[in-house]
């Protein structure tokens, strides 16, 4: 049984990776749109969407595979997981090859016809989007090797790897512009490192499961089962798609990249914030499994909301000060101009990452109890109304139009939140203690940036990065303050407030203590 202490240090190695890969953007960034200039950045961020889409192709395999294998593994039985893997990765290859190849196809009509490419900028568009065909292969096998690692709950080296990628291509690109070359010679650098990284998972899938090192088979009955798991996953990857990448289609078809860049420079901030946050709720997967094979489904409801309030309400106090300071922020990181343009879209997708949070713990609960057709329902709803608000509202307020789509997202998906309470979390979790650990964080979240927004704005003094030190470090402290303060008047806020402190001892030692001891042997 994975302890709550092991799942802190789990998603606290999370939190390191994606905050090491958030510094590697900041970095990055700045040099690729000074450098490059917006339109050509803009180019990268539409190659990026490309191949977005070529993930559906995955058919869940991937997710259904880290289950299985963990399950195989619990028994003992090394070589049923072997099988299963080796199945996966001829799979992979087979999609990764297809997907590659279709890009490939497709590159011309996507620089022409697809998005408002410049004629001039069409020629090196196609280019790019067949390079990106390339290195999404590299990293659809690697995907098969991550699923190995996380299957035997090596978060640590998961982390590790996936910050060594994030550090090569973010230094291989700016060595790259550095020297003179151009957005091809990137997306060729770029391009090796994903295939070399390929090699690197690899390498460490093979030291856990040594099996996987001989040529690779099919099996026929490994594939049926991860595909009759992976059938409903596949179809909230889709629902995923459309709410993670409809935006960058909208804007690409609708307005020139230079603008599409400004976009991907607010969404590139939030997302950090939120994907931290997110990701660190995964290590939730593989931990209520274990409770459910254990008969605990109790204990692993209440899990999941402690886990995901815990979550929300600092996602929420993050994503409230980058609402607030991010504009300037912006100004001193880019330029003025992409901040005056940014800024509103910024603030709107902050509100957009508090919405979408209030799901991650139940989102991780029903993925560790099988209960994938929710899951499908709840992210298809999602990105229909994303993509379809988007697609009336871009045309009409431009980037705040996408990001009202966003927003728009997050509200539906509460609606089936509101569901999988019904479905899966009653008797054990009532409706209303349900709502304080899901929505609650979220609802004053919001009113807590709307606060600070409005007192940020009454100044409006000259942005200086010492100002923007001290403005951050002053606005954290009252984010949160007024956060956990709206949590202590509600029902059971001390018992909540102490939960976080035990979490944030030094990585669940406290809760490691907190255990009743165990019974001395007769």
């Amino acid at each position: 049984m994975v302890a709550e202490s092991s799942l802190v240090q789990s998603a606290a190695w999370r939190l390191a990776s994606t905050v090491a890969l958030t510094l590697v953007s900041l970095v990055t960034v700045p040099v690729f749109t000074r450098l490059l200039g917006l339109e050509q950045w803009g180019l990268l961020v539409l190659f990026q969407a490309a191949i977005a889409p070529l993930a559906l192709l995955d058919l869940g395999i991937g997710t259904a595979t880290v289950k299985y294998v963990a399950e195989a593994i619990g028994r003992g039985d090394r070589e049923e997981a072997t099988k299963l893997v080796q199945t996966t990765l001829v799979f992979n290859l087979v999609i990764g090859a297809s997907g590659a190849l279709a890009i490939a196809l497709c590159a011309e009509w996507l620089a022409s016809a697809v998005f408002a490419i410049p004629p001039a900028q069409q020629h090196l568009a196609t280019a790019g989007f067949r390079l990106m065909g390339l290195s999404w292969f590299g990293g659809i096998v690697g995907a098969t090797c991550t699923g190995v690692l996380t299957a035997h709950r090596y978060f640590g080296l998961a982390s590790r790897l996936r910050t060594v990628a994030g550090l090569a291509s973010g230094l291989v690109g700016i060595l790259t512009v550095v020297g003179g070359g151009g957005l091809f010679q990137v997306v060729i650098a770029q391009t090796v490192v994903s295939l070399s990284m390929a090699g690197v998972w690899f390498a460490s899938a093979s030291n856990l499961l040594p099996g996987i090192r001989a040529l690779p088979r099919w099996y026929g009955a490994a594939f049926r089962k991860c595909f009759a798991f992976g059938f409903w996953q596949a179809l909230a990857s889709a629902g995923g798609f459309l709410t993670s990448w409809s935006d960058r289609y909208v804007l690409g078809m609708n307005f020139p990249p230079a603008l599409v860049g400004v976009y991907s420079i607010a969404l590139s901030i939030t997302s950090a914030a939120y994907g931290a946050f997110h990701d660190m709720g995964e290590v939730l997967f593989p931990a209520v499994s274990q409770k459910q094979g254990e008969g605990n489904l109790a204990g692993a409801r209440r899990l999941s909301i402690q886990a995901g309030w815990a979550l929300s309400i600092v996602a929420a106090v993050a994503s409230a000060v980058i609402a607030t300071v991010g504009g300037d922020f912006i100004t001193l990181w880019i330029t003025p101009e992409a901040a005056a343009l940014g800024t509103p879209t910024l603030r709107l997708l902050s509100v957009a990452g508090i919405l979408g949070m209030a799901i991650t713990g139940p989102y991780f609960f029903c993925l560790g109890i099988g209960r994938s057709r929710l899951l499908a329902g709840s992210s298809l709803l999602t990105g229909f109304v994303v993509c379809g608000l988007g697609v009336v509202l871009a045309p009409i307020l431009g980037l705040s139009g996408v990001a009202l789509a966003l927003v728009g997202g997050g509200l539906a998906q509460w609606l089936v939140v509101l569901l999988i309470q019904r479905r899966v979390y009653r008797p054990d979790i009532q409706l209303a203690e349900f709502a304080l650990h899901i929505w609650a964080p979220a609802v004053s979240g919001v009113a807590v940036l709307a606060l600070l927004v409005t007192a940020h704005d009454a100044f409006r003094p000259a942005s200086t990065w010492a100002r923007l030190v001290l403005e951050t470090i002053a606005f954290v402290l009252l984010a949160a303050a007024l956060q956990f303060g709206v949590n202590e008047l509600l029902p059971g806020g001390r018992h909540r407030r102490r939960l976080v402190s035990s979490l944030l001892a030094p990585l669940g030692i406290r809760l490691e203590a907190s255990r009743p001891p165990a019974a001395p042997p007769e």
